[in-house]
């Protein structure tokens, strides 16, 4: 039986199958957004697959990194051609519950159990499921999950704990979500607001852990829809104000209102 590849794992093979030259680990965690240590245990991940398929592994050349010739590009290939298990990746169920999560509050649309088990490839009965394990996640965040016939399935409750849970939950699918796995609507709006949080991260000269621009790209996109005002009760606005980062936030996300450069400042100074 053929070891299945996870998501990272998968994301990090077809890489190397549509590159022409050597890449590295570092290189491989920058361009696919995940740490280097994700990179190896890939690596080692894509290896059990291959020896499992009766394919030569893949190995790293020091200093080098990483190239795949035609010979061996083909021979895999054909391998996930034949291996739909591998070929077409099959969310767990914990991803499952994090994506239910993520979605139901990225999107503004109604959202119905039809949708929700086309989008994850799985039965009713499975979903039904995901949700009871839904509800017991968020409420360690005092937060619940709400149904009715006209307005579908809905999270509901303090602000702030959403935005925490989203961005919790979201920074641990970023693999699936680059790989095209899983989606989110509007994914060009969210690349607009990744490019320009990057811009920001130039400018102040500094350098985010991976994932935390994408993650607030994602919850950025879906935030700017609803314009919902949050509030900050032991926040005094002036010690915000006078920062690099709201200055920034204010000339590259205008968009945003006042509540929302706030809150994305407060991510920006960690």
């Amino acid at each position: 039986m053929i070891v299945p590849l996870d998501a990272k794992s998968f994301l990090v093979l077809k890489k190397l199958l549509v590159s022409n030259t050597y890449l590295n680990a570092n290189q491989l965690a920058s361009d696919l957004d995940i740490s280097k240590r994700s990179v190896y245990y890939a690596i080692t991940r894509i290896n059990d697959f291959l020896l499992n398929a009766g394919i030569a592994q893949i190995e790293m050349e020091r200093r080098l990194g990483i190239l795949l010739h035609d010979n061996h590009k083909k021979k895999i290939e054909r391998c996930l051609d034949q291996n739909v298990e591998a070929d077409t990746y099959v969310l767990s169920p914990m991803e499952r519950v994090r994506y239910i999560i993520c979605f139901l509050l990225y999107t503004s649309q109604n959202v119905f159990i039809d949708e929700l088990t086309t989008r994850m490839k799985v039965s009713r009965n499975t979903v039904f499921n995901d949700l009871k394990v839904v509800e017991s996640k968020l409420l360690r965040y005092e937060l619940n999950i709400t149904f009715n016939q006209k307005d579908g399935y809905k999270i509901v409750g303090d602000q702030i704990n959403k935005r925490a849970i989203f961005l919790y939950n979201i920074q641990v699918l970023l693999p699936l979500y680059n790989s095209g796995i899983i989606e989110f609507s509007e994914k060009k709006r969210i690349n607009i607001f990744y490019y320009l949080l990057k811009k920001i991260e130039e400018t102040l000269n500094v350098k985010y852990v991976s994932g935390t621009l994408l993650s607030l790209s994602i919850l950025v996109k879906s935030y700017v829809d609803r314009q919902e005002e949050i509030s900050f009760p032991d926040l005094d606005p002036s010690e915000i104000r006078d920062t690099k980062e709201f200055k920034l936030v204010k000339e590259y996300l205008p968009m945003l209102i006042g509540s929302e450069q706030y809150y994305l400042t407060l991510h920006l100074l960690g």
